[in-house]
């Protein structure tokens, strides 16, 4: 198994326009567009899904291998420890000290009972008491072979107390040894740059929304970043973002920064969701599962510029009580409840057509909607396509329809109308790049 490119899609056939009618071909396009999303589009897109599913699990085994290459490492450092304990022993590099020194950190100064040693400024040496567990350690500073002075830089102790007999002996530097319990910094605001070389600690809070286009990090430096809230992660020679694409957050998606002479790599990204990143032409950027009674399902501020067209999947979706299933199109984050902005004269697009869903519809409805031009000033398509059980049989539901409001889509909401929750199903969206 490997990682492999996702699948391609198959061109989408242009709906018909208006003007078609009078050439006459006006059904022959709209049949060949229904027959392409019903025999061609439902089977790309399960391939794309079954490809970031392998690709997960290459990760998957790659990440795995890793671990086996950390214990080989680990195996590797007794045995250096173990090397470092013999030269330590060599009589070259063991002397005795009559000085009276206070066990402490910093920076002490011993002379040798011998001169000749073969003591080196920048050896670690251990200068130990004859009693207990009373120890210190450090870096050698400044030795001088034939007075026998040594200074060594104190890193680390044990014990206590005041000596005057010790033995000085070189040591190999301290290793790390049980849990390594990394600092958590302060939080840091997002902003167009930001300096992770200047966090109090390796694990960084980002808040704010701010876009982000340039991460600062010292090359070979690691940074355990966790966003607070939903930005843009824009990929620049100061932030190299998987693929080449631009990354939307959301609160609770973390990632590993790995600074470069580059510039910062992103190297892994986890949404807190689940989901993958962009990893196509086609993505999933969003999906709820619906598992008690809700009113409403929002996605009210889903859609961005990178994506033109989204396509929503609905699941076994249930009502609790008889009832209408709509959308809605948001602005700004908000619904969208003019009617004079919907071509059917209501203040939503029915799914489910005029008739309403039965609350005993044991498999929930199933629904395909596509929405395009959501970034453009002009009128949006909206096309549906779908199966539900209605108030007296199994009823089947197509509808191609347009909002004409001239505003940017931020998003969508479906809900039942005469008060009737949605009680279980699933809802995936998927975006369509603007550029290929």
């Amino acid at each position: 198994m490997a990682i492999t490119p996702v699948p391609t899609l198959t061109d989408i056939p242009s709906f018909p326009a208006l003007a078609d009618r009078a050439a006459g071909t006006y059904n022959s396009k709209a049949y060949e567009f229904g027959a392409h999303m019903a025999d061609k589009f439902n089977g790309e897109i399960a391939a794309v899904a079954a490809n970031v599913r392998n690709n997960a699990l290459e990760a998957q085994q790659s990440a795995q291998a890793v671990g086996a290459s950390a214990a080989s490492a680990a195996t590797n450092a007794t045995n250096a420890a173990r090397d470092a304990a013999t030269a330590a022993s060599a009589p070259g590099t063991n002397a005795t000290s009559a000085t009276s020194m206070a066990i402490g950190l910093g920076t002490k100064t011993f002379t040798l009972a011998q001169t000749g040693k073969l003591f080196g400024k920048g050896n670690t040496v251990t200068i130990a008491a004859p009693t207990g567990d009373n120890w210190m350690s450090g870096p050698i500073t400044a030795f001088n072979s034939d007075t026998g002075e040594i200074t060594v830089n104190v890193t680390n102790i044990s014990g206590s107390g005041t000596f005057a007999t010790w033995t000085v002996s070189l040591s190999g530097a301290a290793g790390l040894t049980g849990v390594v319990n990394e600092l958590r910094a302060a939080n840091m605001a997002s902003a167009a740059t930001v300096n992770l070389t200047a966090a109090t600690g390796n694990l960084v809070h980002i808040t704010g929304t701010t876009p982000i286009n340039t991460l600062i990090l010292t090359p070979g430096a690691e940074r355990s970043v966790i966003f607070d809230g939903a930005l843009t992660l824009t990929n620049s020679p100061g932030l190299l973002l998987p693929g080449g694409s631009n990354i939307i957050t959301a609160a609770g998606d973390r990632a590993l920064i790995r600074g470069d002479s580059n510039g910062a790599i992103l190297t892994h990204y986890q949404r807190a969701s689940g989901l993958a990143i962009r990893s196509g032409a086609v993505d999933l950027v969003g999906s709820a599962v619906i598992s008690s009674a809700v009113a409403n399902i929002d996605f009210l501020s889903l859609f961005t510029a990178d994506y033109d067209k989204y396509v929503i999947e609905i699941g076994g979706l249930r009502p609790s009580a008889d009832g209408t299933l709509v959308l809605y199109l948001a602005v700004g984050g908000a619904v969208d409840s003019n009617a004079a902005n919907y071509a059917g004269g209501a203040a939503y697009f029915p799914v489910t057509g005029a008739q309403a869903q039965s609350s005993t519809d044991s498999a929930g409805a199933a629904f395909t909607l596509s929405i395009s031009n959501v970034q453009s000033l002009m009128r949006k398509l909206i096309v549906s396509d779908g199966v539900f059980n209605g108030t007296g049989a199994v009823q089947i539901a197509s509808a191609i329809s347009f909002y004409r409001g001239t505003n940017v889509i931020s998003g969508f909401r479906l809900a039942y109308l005469a008060g009737a929750n949605a009680t279980q199903g699933v809802v995936r969206v998927y975006g369509f790049k603007n550029t290929l």
